[in-house]
């Protein structure tokens, strides 16, 4: 909030529900979640930069 720069909780989308999504070390998101992650970051990224 201080900075502007909004918080994108995509963990919290079902990332760590759903089979395939994280590496072999439980934490990071796989090749195969980055759709997904693209699909829950594009409209803030926009929305930051001005575009639709």
């Amino acid at each position: 909030e201080r900075y502007g720069i909004p918080l994108i909780d995509f963990f919290l989308d079902d990332l760590y529900d759903r089979p395939g999504m994280l590496m072999d070390d439980g934490i990071h998101p796989s090749i195969e979640a980055q759709p997904l992650l693209a699909d829950i970051m594009e409209p803030v990224v926009r929305k930051m930069m001005g575009t639709k």
